[in-house]
């Protein structure tokens, strides 16, 4: 298990490189704009997608077929790329609070509700949506799923970027509403949905790859 994973990283270090040097570009961009709280927020969202750089590595190189030549099994085939997932969420999540937090202390702002809340509710939609994309990864490949990829990612983000341009993420902030429950629910509920989206995903994918030929 140790091992897929760390082939899946070292598949994706050029990728970090990349990313290191978008996050650079945009974050002085979001710094100059005033909208760094929003890209600080997508950021753990970004990392997620990085989990279909992976697939597609296998994809081209026939990955699968030969593990399964080895002494791995399927199973340890689909937890690695759930792993991997986590990992790229844990990751994303600690670039985006050093960003968030780099910016505020460059400006002097206190830590808002609404940086809290954009960072959990972009990792909540990134790990759901992946999680829903995963079997479908598994059953049709990489490339068709990139379809279903598009709307799972595109309409979450033109949502976030909606509710942030018209001050909605304003209006159901922490501190306006620490007077109700709704952030405490909002919460809960978002992590009931990562963790439905899960214990259906892996066991799906689990059946899909077993029952496959490679």
């Amino acid at each position: 298990m140790k091992a897929l994973l760390l082939k899946d990283l070292l598949v994706l270090r050029k990728q970090f490189r990349v990313m290191a040097l978008i996050f650079v570009v945009y974050g002085i961009w979001g710094f100059f704009a005033d909208n760094y709280l929003f890209l600080a927020s997508f950021i753990p969202f970004i990392f997620v997608m990085m989990t279909m750089t992976s697939f597609s590595f296998d994809d081209t190189y026939k990955w699968t077929g030969y593990a399964l030549a080895l002494p791995i099994s399927r199973r340890q085939l689909v937890f690695s790329k759930y792993l991997l997932t986590l990992l790229l969420v844990a990751i994303g999540g600690i670039a985006s609070s050093i960003y968030g937090y780099l910016m505020l202390f460059i400006l002097k702002e206190s830590i808002t509700s609404e940086f809290l809340l954009g960072c959990l509710t972009s990792i909540s939609i990134g790990l759901t949506s992946f999680f829903i994309l995963l079997p479908i990864v598994f059953q049709f490949g990489v490339e068709k799923a990139r379809y279903i990829m598009f709307l799972l990612f595109m309409i979450p983000f033109l949502l976030l970027l909606a509710m942030e341009r018209f001050g909605f993420l304003e209006q159901i902030s922490l501190d306006r509403i620490s007077d109700t429950v709704f952030s405490k629910y909002l919460l809960l509920g978002e992590a009931g949905l990562v963790l439905f989206a899960f214990f259906i995903s892996l066991p799906l994918s689990l059946w899909i790859v077993n029952r496959k030929e490679y």
